[in-house]
């Protein structure tokens, strides 16, 4: 993998990786080559001065904080919507959210999409990686009219829809593509890409098959 290419992004790492509860994930330093290891920062306290960079600094290198919210209710609703109070309220940013949720409980639950319609972000995944809209011209890429921490206007709207506010991408929980659209190492994708280029130039059974192998197989 090539090393990291945001200006300063070394030393928001390290800024990262000196929170309390940070966590550095060494694992196969091979896999990484010259990228930024991964850091975990667990039981973040959203009350926390000394952690509040966490949700006000945009970091440009790979940081998962993990938030334990209270929520008044047991039940799945009750939590999206504390959860997303939370993300609306308390994070800077307004470009995208990712909302991670069994199918079950999508279609048990009354008041999914207006949850979904009034989260002040433009572009929303649900159990889909948000950014892969960036990719689809059809959607939109930027943050939804009258939020403008992440920049104003929007890129895409190839369909020219008039006044959009935002766009949704949803997958199931579980199904078959998933793996083609999780990060991947670095060796892996520029061999999945390289056959993905392959198949779109000379689209037949020999050049999918090696494009399926690269996904599913790592071959």
């Amino acid at each position: 993998g090539n090393a990291p290419f945001y200006p300063g992004s070394d030393t928001i790492h390290s800024d990262f990786a000196s929170l309390p509860n940070a966590q550095v994930i060494d694992g196969d330093t091979s896999v990484f080559e010259k990228q930024q290891h991964p850091i975990l920062i667990p039981n973040v306290d959203a009350d926390e001065e000394s952690q509040s960079d966490v949700f006000t600094r945009e970091a440009f290198c790979p940081v998962l904080a993990e938030v334990p919210i209270d929520c008044p209710s047991d039940n799945a609703l009750s939590f999206l919507q504390t959860a997303t109070k939370f993300a609306s309220t308390k994070c800077f940013g307004s470009l995208t959210c990712n909302i991670l949720i069994p199918d079950v409980e999508v279609k048990t639950m009354h008041g999914f999409d207006d949850l979904i319609a009034d989260l002040p972000f433009g572009v929303v995944g649900v159990n889909v990686w948000p950014v892969f809209a960036h990719s689809m011209p059809i959607l939109l890429w930027g943050a939804p009219p009258g939020h403008v921490q992440s920049g104003t206007g929007f890129i895409g709207n190839a369909g020219l829809y008039k006044n959009p506010q935002k766009a949704v991408l949803r997958a199931p929980f579980h199904w078959l593509g998933l793996r083609a659209l999780s990060v991947m190492p670095p060796l892996k994708t520029e061999k999945v890409f390289q056959r993905l280029a392959s198949y779109k130039l000379r689209p037949n059974m020999v050049t999918q098959s090696m494009l399926f192998a690269a996904i599913f197989l790592g071959i």
